[in-house]
């Protein structure tokens, strides 16, 4: 047991170190005082419910988005659960992401009662839940246990887990929509989940950036997660490292020169946007899209963006 803290202990250092946050005490304090305080009491209430197998998902803030944060501390709650379980199995979060894959689910999905009941089939019967909701100098967390066949929910908690500089930087890299500078598309230190956002259930893959004759192109496989869904770009820009910023002129998606498609759930479509850039660049500052989910761009846009884009050549 004391090896499995200490273990958890040098992840959450490496975590926050990668992220480059600065202010690591006040958090760990802070971490393992609630965390340790709550965890026993969840894991009664979790095998009073009688749920043998619960899976621990992404924690969302009060519109459904996953941050940093979200997911950390989904990642924390997991691994603690794990160790004080009694009468009941967590599974493994990545065996969780396989899962949700072969049953053509997204996180959100699982929120869904209807959707819940294909998870029955893999064994799982309670998902963890959870919601992160800044309060002034502190973040309250707040979990749910929910039956994948009823909807019902159990155990409920409330955890408050004070504002630290380390926990307002995780609050504010969000994992579908805006994130802060990160190593992308194509640098030997690009990560592939910093290559990833999810929008509305739509998945961006980032494949990588390329420059050659006074031009940008950026290629991305975009990826329905839940039901079919018409798609178009709307608008697309980039700025480079001195702040100039260029508007994508050309567009192609499914192998066509058009701004639009119809993606089919759980089938990565193609797409390729291209930006006037002078070739002196090595490197996007930014990189935004505008996107709609229909074939037309009337009304209101979403976006995705992928900052510190290294250009290959």
């Amino acid at each position: 047991m004391r090896g499995r803290a200490i273990g958890r202990r040098i992840g959450l250092v490496a975590f926050l170190a990668v992220a480059g946050l600065a202010t690591l005490s006040p958090w760990c304090a802070a971490s393992d005082r609630e965390f340790g305080g709550q965890v026993p009491s969840i894991a009664v209430q979790i095998a009073k419910s009688g749920k043998l197998r619960i899976a621990v998902v992404d924690f969302t803030d009060l519109q459904g988005n996953v941050t940093e944060l979200g997911r950390f501390l989904a990642e924390e709650l997991s691994v603690s659960l794990a160790a004080a379980a009694n009468g009941f199995d967590v599974i493994d979060r990545t065996h969780l992401e396989s899962l949700l894959a072969e049953h053509r689910l997204s996180v959100r999905g699982l929120i869904d009662p209807q959707t819940t009941q294909r998870l029955k089939v893999a064994g799982v019967q309670g998902l963890l839940t959870g919601t992160v909701i800044p309060l002034g100098d502190s973040v309250r967390l707040t979990l749910k246990v929910m039956d994948v066949e009823t909807a019902k929910i159990s155990a409920p908690t409330e955890i408050d887990i004070p504002k630290t500089p380390a926990i307002q930087s995780l609050i504010e890299r969000s994992v579908g929509g805006e994130v802060g500078p990160l190593p992308l598309g194509g640098g030997a230190g690009a990560s592939a989940a910093h290559r990833r956002q999810v929008v509305k259930n739509v998945n961006f893959d980032l494949k990588g950036c390329r420059i050659a004759g006074g031009r940008a192109e950026c290629m991305f496989a975009v990826t329905s997660l839940e039901a079919d869904t018409d798609f178009s770009v709307c608008r697309s820009r980039i700025m480079d490292e001195a702040g100039s910023e260029f508007e994508g002129d050309e567009v192609w998606v499914g192998g066509a020169k058009r701004n639009w498609a119809n993606l089919v759930a759980a089938v990565p479509l193609t797409m390729r946007i291209s930006f006037p850039l002078p070739e002196r660049a090595s490197r996007l500052a930014l990189l935004e899209m505008f996107f709609s989910l229909s074939t037309l761009c009337y009304g209101p846009h979403m976006n995705v963006q992928f900052r510190a884009i290294q250009l290959s050549k």
